[in-house]
């Protein structure tokens, strides 16, 4: 009788043993799944983020996780730990606690390290939709110059009648109305497509090409009120005004171009050619 107890108490410790593998087992992988989670919503916010927004890295879920799964990995690879500590071994489950306390504080480490991994691999703030700027920047350039084409189109007759000294005050007036909504369509389509661009560094950087541009078109609408109302100081200051900011959009397309190549969005070589195109373009763009 005493046999078959001695065996069956081997059985219930060994099924003990099983159990408390597996409770470690299953303790490693809630941990693997808090840490991922943790780890895949952190890159997320930090690849999403924009430049100069802030980003968030969820460290307590990442430390619990990382807690659990060492837990979970010391305790499968000592089950016998587990039983005592559940059986209430004082002595024994302070050293199981400090043991673990141990290993957390390397898992700690490991996970410093891990994130450090990533953003050394990942995409930093932004960088998604600089990377992605980076790759339509040949078709933005390309809307852009046809913008500033159209623009060119329409404001060329418009100076034209203006040197033209046969041309009157009222035939000036019907000149720009001819080609107002032109003017205003070719503004509109560049202020449109900087305003659908999402990364800030190359918003930014386009900003002063639109406020140019629409400062552009303010006096050309001044200079028709000037005509209309036959106010010649008003028309002077018009005239000076396009005559500024004619000179002025060159030099913002210059910046803009090599600000584009020092932030990594073009190379020199695009640089170069896009500079050689868009001052071919601003040339036809003579002053009043």
């Amino acid at each position: 009788m005493s046999g078959l107890e001695s065996s069956d108490q081997e059985k219930q410790a060994y099924l003990l043993f099983l159990e408390a593998k597996a409770a470690g087992g299953r303790e490693m992988v809630k941990g693997v799944l808090w840490f991922a989670g943790a780890l895949i919503f952190s890159i997320g916010t930090y690849v999403n983020a924009d430049v100069g927004e802030s980003y968030y890295v969820f460290w307590g879920a990442l430390a619990y996780g990382g807690y659990r799964l060492v837990r979970g990995l010391y305790y499968f690879s000592r089950p016998v730990a587990l039983l005592r500590r559940a059986a209430g071994t004082d002595q024994t489950e302070k050293s199981s606690h400090r043991k673990v306390v141990f290993w957390a504080l390397g898992a700690v480490s490991i996970l410093v390290l891990t994130w450090i991994a990533v953003l050394a691999l990942v995409d930093g703030p932004g960088n998604g939709a600089i990377n992605a700027a980076r790759g339509d920047i040949a078709g933005l350039l390309d809307g852009l110059h046809a913008h500033t084409a159209a623009w060119n189109r329409g404001v060329a007759p418009v100076v034209e009648a203006y040197l033209d000294e046969d041309v009157f005050a009222d035939e000036m007036v019907d000149v720009i109305n001819a080609h107002w909504d032109e003017l205003e369509a070719a503004v509109d389509g560049l202020t449109g497509d900087v305003a659908a661009i999402r990364d800030n560094v190359l918003a930014t950087l386009l900003a002063p090409v639109v406020l140019n541009y629409e400062a552009k078109l303010a006096a050309v609408g001044q200079l028709r009120s000037a005509l209309i109302r036959g106010d010649s100081d008003r028309e002077t200051q018009a005239v000076d005004r396009m005559t500024r900011l004619a000179t002025e959009g060159q030099l913002v397309v210059l910046a803009l171009l090599d600000d584009l190549a020092r932030e990594g969005f073009i190379t020199a070589a695009e640089r170069d050619q896009a500079r050689s195109r868009m001052l071919s373009s601003l040339a036809t763009q003579t002053s009043p």
